[in-house]
């Protein structure tokens, strides 16, 4: 599977899938790890900053603990990925953010929303209970091909 391959296999996957009752997932998303360019990593955000999809793009550390900033190839082929918007909505010496342009399928919303209740046994715990709520709800998540 190629780069592109897999990221459009995540934005699929925000935009068509479906979850079974009862599954949930944390507000950060999908991760994967990039096979053409091993060292960058990216996550898919479905509700990021008022509520907008966004590619999230990391880059590692270096000797000193440091990211390095992407090259001008790799900006280069974030930015042709469609539904990507062109405007960056964070860029550091860790990545960059790009906001996404779809819209996320009902499932996958609900999926964080039924996060952000946090469990419903043990209310006072929220999103942080060690009952097994988080553990097995996010068990039951759909997930795409080479996404974890």
């Amino acid at each position: 599977m190629t780069d592109r391959e897999l990221i459009e296999a995540g934005m699929t996957w925000l935009r068509e899938s479906k979850h079974p009752e009862g599954a949930l997932m944390q507000h950060h998303g999908i991760f994967a790890r990039l096979l053409e360019r091993s060292d960058l990593s990216v996550s898919l955000v479905p509700m990021g900053n008022a509520d907008q999809p966004i590619l999230c793009i990391e880059t590692p550390l270096d000797a000193d603990s440091l990211h390095r900033s992407l090259t001008s190839n790799e900006k280069e082929f974030f930015d042709s990925i469609p539904d990507v918007e062109q405007a960056v909505a964070w860029e550091s010496n860790r990545g960059r953010s790009y906001p996404l342009a779809l819209t996320v399928s009902p499932d996958v919303r609900l999926l964080v929303e039924t996060y952000r209740k946090g469990c419903p046994t043990h209310p006072a715990e929220s999103v942080f209970c060690k009952c097994g709520w988080f553990a097995n709800g996010r068990g039951l998540v759909v997930m795409p091909e080479g996404w974890l």
